[in-house]
């Protein structure tokens, strides 16, 4: 075997596993070309020698002829040249490559160029799937976001300002999860725990409400997947759009269901009630007049003093009942109320009467204060004391239950301004979450029934009298019911229908 330098570089070159090329930059052609390049181009070995270079990267080759001697002199210059460019295989197919140009001298001190190459296809796939990925990503109608486990913020997608107004840097790095409604983060997360926990990568739809660059909250619909193992991923993925409008739209829509079927039910009460007082007229005033008649038999001794005494209770109470049946069909059909200047404390002396027993069977005590003769309302007494007393039920409900030690509810009134007096029932009982404040005065279904629409009949009959009413309330702290009333008559009021009043 000879054992010359010649020899010993050609058999180096020819069975070297990169890809190499010897090209004459003066002619544009390949000297020679290795194994390796053979394969990689699709043709035999021997039909590389003498090929114009340009039929291997075509007409926008690096290697034409009228750059051929600027590409040497750089070539010369630097002494290798690294780039990237593509090739032409014999079937037509074009590869991307990654060169390296080392110049050479012949035996005839000819310069030349050993040109080697590798196929990086599979990188430059790799590239364009990622940039086809982040452009999918950038382009998508809702907001895209790819976070690690723990939260943590490594891609933001233009769309997501546009969604929560925060720009790509106040997001990248920080931790999403904080953005989350302190109502839903623990459900957020405890479901990203259970997908990582799992591996599960499947589609999972979650919605939830986050905070806004300008400081409001926006409902969100997500799709969470779990893409830790994904080459490009390699974390949570989270796709979302807001459908706030679509929520508060479904809100409202199920808000004005509850106020019709509130509505209906209060229509139907009105109805009934309405009925009923004209049916209990009669023996009511059967009883006034039974009343009446043993008032005039009765002996007048001592004996029957007491007794007499006692008939005339029972013919008050028979007058009061007749003049609550009265003002409260009245009201619910029509909408008329009898409003004159009334001296409260008469009217918390009605209210004391009507509760008393009811606060003797729930073990609580009611207090109610001294206020002056001066201290006027003006309203309709009967209704005005029928809002005090759904007001005292909703507080005797209140307290109920083994875990409320404090059973006293206290009664007030006083002056706010020239114009308007309060009125307060205050409890202290288990109190109120604030989405239960919310929507106490608001129809709703209730599995107390006097409860939901005596809230809603005592709200229709203050706004009847140019007044408010309102609660504060704290878990454990208790509750306080207020209301106004005008202390003078308003001119020009007009009272509003009943119906629009009531559940408006």
């Amino acid at each position: 075997m000879p054992s010359t330098a010649a020899f010993d570089y050609e058999w180096l070159f020819d069975h070297s596993p990169l890809c190499a090329l010897v090209h004459d930059p003066h002619h544009g052609t390949v000297i020679a070309g290795n194994r390796a390049a053979a394969r990689a181009l699709g043709y035999p070995q021997a039909e590389l020698a003498g090929m114009p270079l340009n039929k291997l990267m075509g007409e926008s080759g690096l290697y034409r002829s009228e750059r051929a001697i600027e590409r040497m002199i750089l070539v010369v210059e630097k002494g290798i040249e690294t780039a990237q460019w593509r090739l032409i295989r014999r079937s037509g197919e074009q590869f991307p490559i990654e060169t390296t140009a080392i110049p050479l001298h012949d035996s005839d001190g000819r310069l030349l160029m050993v040109v080697q190459f590798r196929d990086i296809s599979e990188e430059f796939e790799a590239q364009r799937r990622e940039e086809r990925y982040r452009r999918l990503l950038a382009d998508s109608f809702g907001g895209t976001m790819i976070a690690d486990v723990h939260g943590r913020v490594r891609y933001v997608a233009p769309s997501v300002t546009r969604i929560l107004g925060y720009s790509e840097r106040d997001l990248i790095g920080s931790d999403f999860r904080k953005l989350i409604h302190s109502d839903d983060r623990v459900r957020v997360h405890r479901q990203i725990g259970m997908l990582v926990a799992s591996g599960d990568t499947g589609l999972h739809d979650v919605e939830y409400r986050v905070l806004h660059a300008d400081g409001e909250y926006r409902y969100l619909e997500a799709g969470l997947r779990n893409r830790a193992s994904h080459e490009l991923v390699g974390g949570l993925l989270l796709s979302f759009c807001d459908v706030t409008a679509r929520v508060v739209a479904e809100q409202d829509a199920r808000q004005r269901r509850d106020e019709m079927q509130a509505l209906l039910r209060f229509r139907t009460m009105a109805e009934l009630g309405s009925a009923i007082a004209h049916e209990l007229n009669q023996p009511v005033a059967a009883i006034r007049n039974y009343a009446a008649g043993c008032l005039k038999v009765i002996p007048e001794d001592d004996a029957g003093a007491k007794v007499s005494w006692a008939i005339r209770k029972i013919e008050q109470e028979a007058e009061r009942a007749a003049r609550i049946m009265r003002s409260i069909r009245n009201f619910t059909t029509e909408g008329r109320t009898e409003r004159r200047m009334q001296p409260l404390r008469d009217i918390f002396a009605d209210v004391e009467a009507l509760t008393s027993v009811r606060a003797q069977e729930h073990g609580a005590i009611i207090k109610f204060p001294t206020l002056p003769k001066s201290l006027k309302a003006w309203c309709d007494k009967t209704l005005t004391e029928q809002v005090m007393v759904n007001l005292i039920l909703n507080a005797l409900h209140a307290i109920q239950g083994e875990d409320v030690e404090d059973r006293t509810i206290e009664v007030s009134a006083h002056a706010l301004d020239t114009e308007f007096v309060e009125i307060v029932v205050r409890d202290r009982g288990r109190g109120m979450t604030p989405d239960q404040l919310d929507a106490l005065f608001q129809a709703r279904r209730s599995t107390r029934e006097s409860f939901g629409l005596g809230l809603i009949l005592s709200r229709s009959i203050v706004t009847n009298h140019g007044g408010q009413i309102w609660a504060r309330s704290a878990i454990h702290e208790g509750t306080a019911m207020f209301f106004t009333l005008r202390r003078r008559p308003e001119k020009h009021f007009v009272t509003p229908p009943v119906a629009i009043q009531g559940h408006g």
